[in-house]
C-alpha cells in the first residue's frame, strides 16, 4: 500500500499492533521483475504507468531510468516513509524478511510475543510444513509454482542473487546506499 495510506490506517485505527516486514531491495526488485503479467511489457511502459507513485512521494522519475532502478527507487521511498512515520510509534514492529527466512521459528516467536499471542503446536506444525518443500513429492512440485505457501525460506530470500546480474544489483543497491535503510543489510 502507499506509505501515506499505511500511516493513515494506523492512525485512524488508533495504532493497532502492526508488523512491518521489510525485504532486501534486490529481492523486491527481482520479485517485481518476475511478475508474470509484467514480463511481456516494455520497461518504459511499466515506468510510465507507475511513475505516479513516485511522484506522489514528491520525487521525480528520470527519463532514462532503468526498470531495476525504478523499482529500487519505489522500494526506498516507500520504506523510508513508512519507517520514518511509524518506527517510533506505539505498537509497531519491524522485521527484516531475510532474518525471518533465516530464523523462521525464532522470528515468528518474536512476532507472536509482540502480538501477545501464544505459539502453540499448530503454529510450529505449519512453519515446519510450509518451510520444508522436500517433505514429499507434492510439496516439492507445489513449491515450484509462482504462488506457493510452501517454500524453502532461504532459497526464496536469496533467489534474486541468481536472477539479477551484477549490473542490475549494483543499480538497485545504489538506491540503498543513499538511505538510512542500509543499516538493515
Amino acid at each position: 500500500t502507499h506509505p501515506t495510506v499505511f500511516s493513515w490506517i494506523r492512525k485512524t485505527l488508533e495504532f493497532p499492533k502492526t508488523i512491518f516486514i521489510i525485504r532486501h531491495p534486490c529481492g523486491y526488485a527481482a520479485s517485481q521483475l518476475r511478475f508474470p503479467t509484467l514480463k511481456s511489457l516494455p520497461a518504459q511502459e511499466i515506468i510510465s504507468n507507475q511513475k505516479w507513485y513516485i511522484e506522489s512521494l514528491n520525487e521525480n522519475v528520470e527519463d532514462d531510468i532503468s526498470l531495476e532502478r525504478f523499482y529500487a527507487l519505489t522500494w526506498r521511498l516507500s520504506n523510508e516513509m513508512i519507517l520514518k512515520n511509524n518506527i517510533n510509534t506505539e505498537n509497531f514492529y519491524c522485521v527484516v524478511y531475510e532474518d525471518l527466512c533465516k530464523s523462521t521459528e525464532s522470528e515468528t516467536r518474536k512476532m507472536f510475543d509482540f502480538l501477545g499471542l501464544p505459539m502453540n503446536k499448530n503454529v510450529f506444525s505449519y512453519l515446519k510444513k510450509s518451510t520444508n518443500p522436500d517433505r514429499n513429492i507434492f510439496a516439492k512440485l507445489w513449491s515450484k509454482r509462482f504462488y506457493s505457501t510452501t517454500k524453502n525460506p532461504m532459497d526464496s530470500a536469496r533467489k534474486w542473487k541468481k536472477e539479477l546480474t551484477e549490473t542490475q544489483q549494483s543499480e538497485i543497491m545504489s538506491e540503498l546506499h543513499s538511505s538510512f535503510l542500509h543499516k538493515y543489510w
